[in-house]
């Protein structure tokens, strides 16, 4: 896919009626919307949970492993991370992996049609390693498209971009919910959720020609110099030892992966514990996050406008932690105290989560964003890798509340290198101008 032609007749348009840097804005938040369509019709946190263990007969470690995955492709950014570093032009390269990324889904559709219904253990291995395929593709974009961000979006405007985009995300989200839930109720097995993968492709099809319209980087930003992979490395493994920082932002990022690895056994949970069918556990618990991530993702930008983004962070932790607790403790058949849980959960992970993209752009200094978010992703591997399947063997062995106790315990603890992350405004104004951030 490229950005010539219709497109590009189109983007002169658009600028005749904006200005393009409103034009960018709005390109990166509606491409965010029909990626957040696309993904909430197969999410890892609903659709995949129930389809793996009620369609396909997967036990809480198999659906651990499963998402453990995509932490395995956290590292690949590093082995290109230099090169990308150093890449005068961005925006081909997302687009190129993002179609990458997105055809997966068609090759997981083709699984479930084939071996859904008469070998369900073929299908889980086709749907592992497309997993695996599309979070490699994705995980090499994600940092030459925070750096194509930062440098379309004044810096001022990164948190409400990012409150936008996940606001609009989340109503995307809510028109995704009732779908699944009558595609799941009122088709077949495997139909329904060929359907959905096939929808989802749809609409992360249109995500991507919409981001195909955002402007490349300002012809002022020189890229970095490219430097051989063992240099570009060495000078990212001295800045985190000494940037004390992005320390114990990455730190306290570590941490959080519990939350992330938990998700997916709320709705485990729920089916075995609580008793939901599969339509209604993917159609209350999209709504109910989607939801929650309007509210966060609007109040939290503006909240962290007046009370800083870290405060915004700490409170998002700790209604994640009133949820877990509430999850583990809620009565058996309480379904509706346990969408509850989800609701809270997700609306202070909306807001720590929109508020943590716009402080990390501004942690991580220019010309070496790429870098950093490649670091970042490589030191989060581990957790990521861990985390899923750990959850997914108490999950099996000692039920869920031990799962979301430990959960909230974590969580807890990575309240302590946040409350440490306490960059001065010289610090980031040095950052946001490409200046040395080690001391």
């Amino acid at each position: 896919m490229s950005s010539a032609g219709p497109l590009t007749a189109l983007r002169a348009r658009l600028d005749r009626i904006a200005p393009p840097g409103r034009v960018n804005f709005w390109c990166h938040a509606l491409e965010g919307s029909f990626w957040s369509l696309g993904d909430s019709l197969v999410s890892a946190a609903e659709v995949l949970p129930v389809l793996a263990v009620s369609g396909l007969g997967a036990s809480g470690t198999a659906l651990g492993v499963l998402n453990a995955l995509a932490g395995i492709a956290l590292l690949a950014p590093l082995i290109v991370a230099h090169r990308v570093e150093a890449a005068a032009r961005k925006k081909r390269l997302v687009v190129v992996l993002g179609l990458g990324g997105r055809l997966p889904y068609l090759a997981i559709a083709g699984a479930l049609a084939l071996f859904g219904a008469s070998r369900p253990a073929v299908a889980l291995i086709v749907i592992g390693v497309c997993i695996l395929a599309r979070s490699l593709l994705m995980s090499v974009s994600v940092p030459p498209w925070t750096d194509l961000v930062a440098e379309t979006i004044p810096h001022q405007r990164t948190g409400r971009l990012f409150g936008y985009r996940m606001s609009l995300s989340a109503l995307m989200g809510l028109v995704a919910g009732p779908i699944c839930a009558a595609i799941v109720a009122g088709l077949g097995f495997p139909r329904n959720y060929v359907m959905l993968y096939e929808v989802s492709f749809a609409a992360l099809l249109i995500s991507l020609v919409i981001f195909a319209l955002v402007d490349e980087m300002p012809a002022d930003a020189a890229p970095a110099p490219a430097h051989p992979a063992r240099h570009y490395l060495r000078e990212l493994l001295t800045a985190l030892r000494r940037d004390a920082t992005y320390r114990n932002f990455l730190i306290y990022r570590a941490l959080s992966q519990v939350r992330l690895a938990t998700m997916p056994f709320y709705a485990m949970a729920a089916m075995i514990y609580h008793g939901m069918d599969a339509a209604l556990v993917v159609g209350s618990f999209i709504v109910a996050r989607r939801l929650a991530t309007i509210v966060g993702t609007l109040v939290g930008p503006r909240l962290a406008e007046r009370i800083g983004h870290r405060h915004v962070m700490q409170a998002g932790a700790a209604l994640a932690i009133l949820a877990a607790l509430t999850a583990a403790f809620a009565p058996a058949g309480a379904w509706a105290l346990f969408v509850g849980a989800v609701f809270v959960g997700s609306l202070g992970s909306s807001a720590e989560m929109v508020t943590r993209w716009a402080l990390s752009l501004r942690i991580y200094p220019r010309g070496r964003r790429v870098g950093y978010t490649t670091l970042s992703m490589a030191a989060l591997s581990p957790a990521a890798i861990i985390a899923a399947p750990a959850a997914g063997w108490v999950m099996d062995v000692w039920g869920h509340a031990a799962l979301f106790c430990l959960a909230a315990i974590v969580m807890a603890a990575s309240l302590l290198p946040l409350h440490w992350c306490r960059p001065s405004e010289r610090e980031l104004s040095a950052r946001a101008e490409g200046g040395s951030v080690e001391g």
